[in-house]
C-alpha cells in the first residue's frame, strides 16, 4: 500500500479501513463494508497548486516571457504542472483524503424553510 507506516484510511460513513489495493486510479469509489459512495481527493491541493504555478512563473521566465505572453505560458505550464502532479500523485504516493460524494442533484431548500 502506498500509505506504509501511516494509519489507513478510513471511511467517513463507517470508519472501516479501506483496502487502497482494490481502488482503481479513477478517484470515485464505494467503500467495501457500507457501499457509501466515496471520493479520493488530494490533501493540501491549494499547496500544490500554488508550487505548480511558482514553478510555471519561473519556467516563463527563464524563457523570457513577456506582458501577456508570460501570463498565457504560466497558465500553460501550470496546466500541465497540476495534470503531470494529479496522473504522478499514485505513484508518487501523496497524501490523500476519502469525502463522501456530494449529492448530483442539488436544491435551494424553498421548501425546506418554517416560515
Amino acid at each position: 500500500m502506498w500509505y506504509s507506516g501511516r494509519t489507513p484510511i478510513k471511511c467517513p460513513a463507517c470508519d472501516v479501513a479501506l483496502d487502497l489495493a482494490a481502488i482503481a486510479e479513477t478517484g470515485s469509489f464505494d467503500c467495501q463494508s457500507c457501499g457509501t459512495a466515496l471520493l479520493l481527493k488530494m490533501k493540501g491541493e491549494w499547496i500544490y497548486l500554488l508550487v505548480s504555478l511558482t514553478l510555471a512563473s519561473a519556467v516563463a521566465y527563464v524563457h523570457g516571457l513577456e506582458s501577456i505572453v508570460f501570463a498565457g505560458g504560466v497558465l500553460l505550464c501550470g496546466l500541465v504542472a497540476q495534470l503531470a502532479l494529479h496522473a504522478l500523485s499514485w505513484q508518487l504516493g501523496l497524501p490523500k483524503k476519502v469525502v463522501p460524494v456530494p449529492p448530483v442533484i442539488q436544491t435551494l431548500g424553498v421548501g425546506s424553510r418554517k416560515l
